[in-house]
């Protein structure tokens, strides 16, 4: 009777446990256990079963939390800013600093924030990159794929405010406001100076100025000096919201144009920033970096920061948020949405990768870029590479109606030519980028340059069939 007794507890036990799980196959192996339990006869033997499956059960549900690159922030209110009585702590410690004149600006007040998704990292290289070469964005800062290709891992930076925006539009998310950072940024503790407490631990954030050996060789070489730049993200533990370099690395660009007398005039409830056409130059950066001279100061949850948003800072990087009733929406087209998911280009390398090339065909069974290797251009054309060439006309990749054929427009040494399947064709001075096949997609037209004249070729072995003296053509 006991036994019995016992069992049914256990299997109101898994019953709730299942109700956590999230794998269809492992319902199914619930079930048949549960009719296992009925027939164990020896208390021993329903608690060992019980607890292997129990530790299944959480190491699966570890597993989802860990895969998920963002964290929900709980609504509720918070304290931001802080007290001048915090600042003078600081200071007592830390008797070479200069207290900040305008400490005021982040006096201490009660602040309502409606619950919102934030991402773990800051956006890497590798990430924007994509971002670059899937859409062809010019980027406004000096950030260059070249350059950021040996810190695929690490932050990207280099960016201004708009560039942040324009990549944090593409992945549908958003740059969050600074009382949106500032609660996350403090990972549930009330009041505290830093993420992990009050007191300073020169151990949990990446600052030059900390004079931390062992961090040293794992910087990027930045402003000339390799014992500068941040570190690859997640390098120091999470706060108490499993967020990452919330202090240090990058400073986090934010939504909200910056003005030191904000907060005693600011809402109580979700504030958004003062209006850009009184101060539309400045934007607030969060969280202090690498270069800040008062580490102890500059990394505080609390502190305020701010630049002219037209500028690239080689310090700033980007963090996003997005509203729990947004889902994300990628801004690649749908075509490409279609071959992402069905994995025919993840092998695409985004910081070799040309932008403005990648090609689909009309049935969206076949793809074509092109990319660069060994200071060569090659044409990718389903994933094998073909000829590599000295240059290659952006924009000139295109697939026949059929899909079964592929022409753009090549350059080898100083000569110029139109290829078919990878075959070269009549040779000119210059070629025209538009290439446009036929319906039943035998036959190949463009506009081409031959000895000074200009010329519209109808290429079906190749035949020259008209001369004029004008650039403009119909098909």
């Amino acid at each position: 009777m006991r036994i019995k007794i016992i069992t049914r507890v256990f299997i109101n036990i898994l019953r709730k446990l299942v109700c956590v799980g999230n794998s269809s196959s492992f319902h199914l192996d619930l079930r048949k256990t549960w009719r296992q339990l009925q027939n164990w006869s020896t208390p021993q033997t329903l608690i060992c079963n019980f607890l292997l499956i129990s530790i299944s059960i959480l190491f699966l549900n570890c597993s989802k939390k860990t895969t998920s690159n963002e964290v929900l922030i709980p609504s509720g209110w918070f304290w931001m800013g802080t007290s001048e009585e915090q600042i003078d702590q600081i200071l007592q410690k830390f008797p070479d600093y200069t207290k900040p004149e305008d400490f005021n600006r982040e006096m201490a007040h009660h602040v309502y924030i409606d619950s919102f998704y934030i991402d773990k990292y800051e956006v890497t290289n590798e990430q924007f990159a994509k971002f670059v070469a899937l859409t062809g964005y010019i980027v406004r800062g000096n950030w260059r794929a070249e350059n950021a290709d040996n810190a695929r891992n690490y932050p990207v930076s280099e960016l201004i405010w708009d560039d942040a925006v324009a990549y944090a539009d593409w992945v549908g998310k958003r740059l969050p406001t600074e009382a949106e950072w500032e609660k996350a940024a403090r990972g549930g503790l009330e009041g505290k100076l830093y993420p992990w407490g009050d007191k300073w631990d020169a151990d949990k954030c990446n600052n030059v100025f900390l004079k931390n050996e062992s961090l040293i060789r794992k910087r990027i070489v930045m402003l000339d000096n390799p014992s500068f730049g941040p570190l690859p993200v997640g390098s120091f533990k999470p706060n108490g919201y499993g967020l990452y370099d919330m202090a240090g690395n990058v400073s986090e660009w934010c939504s909200d144009w910056f003005h030191e007398e904000y907060y005693s005039a600011s809402p109580n409830s979700n504030p958004q920033g003062p209006p850009f056409e009184r101060y539309r130059y400045n934007k607030v950066l969060r969280g202090g970096s690498w270069l800040d001279r008062f580490p102890a100061l500059d990394m505080r949850c609390a502190d305020r920061s701010y630049f002219q948003s037209n500028i690239p800072v080689p310090t700033a990087g980007i963090r996003l948020v997005r509203d729990v009733s947004k889902t994300v929406n990628g801004r690649t087209t749908t075509k490409l949405n279609r071959l992402v998911s069905e994995k025919l280009i993840t092998e695409v390398d985004f910081f070799s990768l040309i932008p403005n090339t990648i090609t689909i065909s009309q049935d969206v069974t076949r793809f074509a870029y092109v990319t660069r290797i060994d200071h060569k251009l090659v044409v990718v054309v389903d994933g094998k590479n073909q000829k590599s060439y000295s240059g290659i006309l952006e924009g000139s990749l295109c697939f026949s109606p059929d899909s079964k054929h592929i022409a753009y427009v090549a350059r080898q040494n100083e000569q110029w030519f139109v290829a078919r399947n990878g075959e070269e064709m009549m040779k000119y001075n210059k070629v025209g980028p538009t290439l446009i096949f036929s319906p039943d997609s035998k036959r190949l037209a463009y506009a081409a340059q031959l000895d000074k004249q200009f010329v519209v070729v109808d290429k079906e072995e190749g035949e020259r069939i008209r001369l004029c003296w004008t650039s403009h053509y119909h098909v």
